[in-house]
């Protein structure tokens, strides 16, 4: 997978994690979407600080599945980053880009 792809595969699956974890602390704890964000961010984070509803053994293991898949999710996206560094393709990425952004300028005119 090249870069950018490896790149926005990360941003979209962490996207839905947490569009994933809202809804479900949503409907699981009873609260609103502000809380379940919240529940969401602390179990992804793993800070783990208190949680704002009742739990049942459901929203429990709902919990600990959401702490695995964000765990996997940071974990993959920092052996990523950490292999983009490494192999230096961040300014082959940069040079793409701002290629694009270039041509784009000059198609306008």
């Amino acid at each position: 997978m090249d870069e950018k792809r490896r790149l926005k595969f990360i941003l979209y699956a962490f996207s839905l994690l947490l569009i994933l974890g809202t809804v479900g602390f949503r409907i699981l704890l009873d609260v609103d979407i502000v809380d379940a964000l919240y529940m969401t961010v602390i179990t992804v984070s793993t800070v783990g600080f208190g949680e704002v509803g009742t739990t049942s053994n459901t929203s429990e293991i709902f919990s600990v599945i959401m702490i695995f898949l964000g765990v996997g999710i940071v974990g993959y996206a920092n052996a990523s980053i950490v292999a983009i560094f490494v192999e230096g393709k961040v300014s082959d990425l940069w040079k793409e880009s701002k290629q694009k952004y270039q041509e784009k300028l000059v198609s306008l005119f």
